[in-house]
């Protein structure tokens, strides 16, 4: 069964880079995917910009610059609300969570062979999250 969940979109490689996918909270993985996407893209078109003027002599370059320009504005836009957003104080008491990930494989973790193992491993692990003094 195929799955649901978008493992392998580009904006997940960005997670490092936190003032610049703030706008997610807006736009989800896909708006990030689509800058990450737009930036290669507008870098490309600067490499390959010479080649067209050489094979289209009255091609216009202006238009590709006011685009650069909006783009910048844009990425220039997104950034400063990425700097608010972590900058903004946020209401109320900081929540400590506990996540537990067992790290079983697939193909063991459904099989009735290693249940008890399984089941075993994530009540180890739910222990020591209790132990940690989690909020909730």
């Amino acid at each position: 069964m195929p799955s649901r969940v978008p493992l392998a979109s580009i904006g997940y490689s960005q997670y490092r880079f936190l003032y610049g996918i703030q706008y997610a909270d807006i736009t989800g993985v896909y708006g990030v995917s689509f800058l990450v996407l737009a930036v290669n893209s507008a870098i490309a078109d600067f490499f390959i910009l010479k080649r067209r003027r050489a094979e289209m002599p009255l091609y216009s370059v202006s238009y590709t610059f006011v685009s650069y320009a909006v783009f910048f504005v844009l990425i220039l836009a997104l950034f400063s609300y990425g700097y608010w957003r972590i900058q903004q104080q946020r209401p109320g008491n900081p929540v400590r969570v506990s996540i537990i990930q067992g790290n079983i494989e697939q193909d063991k973790k459904w099989e009735l062979g290693y249940q008890d193992e399984v089941m075993r491993i994530y009540k180890e692990l739910t222990t020591k999250a209790v132990a940690s003094n989690p909020s909730w």
